[in-house]
């Protein structure tokens, strides 16, 4: 049995169920280009996103709130995209301000289903204090809607220059770690008043950035 099996046959996924549907769309859609979102170039075919979202029960995201970094493109936008399409309550989008930020917001709330609340938060995960004021802000939007059930920390960066962060601490290490530590203890209070999930995405480049020595 794969992973998708036992995700879609677990009725206690719920919420969660956002980071499976993120692994995946990484190999985006088969859809022609005219369905696919203009920011988003068409890269190869999936075999598995459109029948595993079509599969998902209704109840497994909707009248959910939902928070993803990085949601621009890949795992992060159509993960975020099924979430408003499968009825969320509210799905949060942190990113680096920009013009793809902007289109991705404009393209998942022109999908999403009725009465779902697509908010855009600015989120430089390359600066702590940025993502300390997406906290807050999160935090006191999804209070009012009684918690975060769902906080996805899928941004990253890769083969960065050796750039040290205002914070003092390398690029990619602060974007791809310690931000989204840092990110999820301020969310954890709304976390657990939702009693929410917490997911994370990885990457196999971890094991081929450098060869093993043992």
């Amino acid at each position: 049995m794969g992973l998708l099996d036992v995700l879609s046959a677990n009725p206690y996924v719920a919420a969660g169920t956002v980071a499976a549907v993120g692994v995946a769309a990484m190999a985006l859609s088969r859809k022609k280009q005219s369905d696919h979102p203009e920011h988003i170039s068409l890269t190869m075919p999936t075999k598995v996103y459109d029948e595993f979202v079509a599969a998902m029960p209704d109840e497994a995201i909707a009248g959910k709130v939902v928070a993803i970094t990085g949601c621009t493109s890949g795992v992060g936008y159509f993960a975020a995209l099924t979430a408003a399409q499968k009825g969320a309550k509210c799905v949060f989008l942190l990113n680096r301000p920009s013009e793809r930020a902007s289109m991705a917001l404009a393209s998942i709330s022109s999908k999403g289903a009725d009465g779902c609340e697509v908010v855009n938060i600015p989120c430089d995960l390359s600066d702590f204090g940025s993502v300390k004021k997406a906290a807050a802000t999160v935090a006191a939007k999804a209070k009012a809607l009684g918690g975060l059930n769902a906080l996805a920390c899928n941004a990253a960066v890769m083969m960065s220059p050796e750039v040290v962060t205002k914070d003092g601490f390398d690029v990619g290490v602060q974007t791809n770690h310690h931000a989204h530590v840092l990110l999820i203890s301020l969310l954890m209070p709304a976390l657990q008043m939702g009693s929410g999930r917490l997911c994370t995405t990885g990457s196999m480049s971890q094991y081929i950035s450098m060869p093993p020595t043992g």
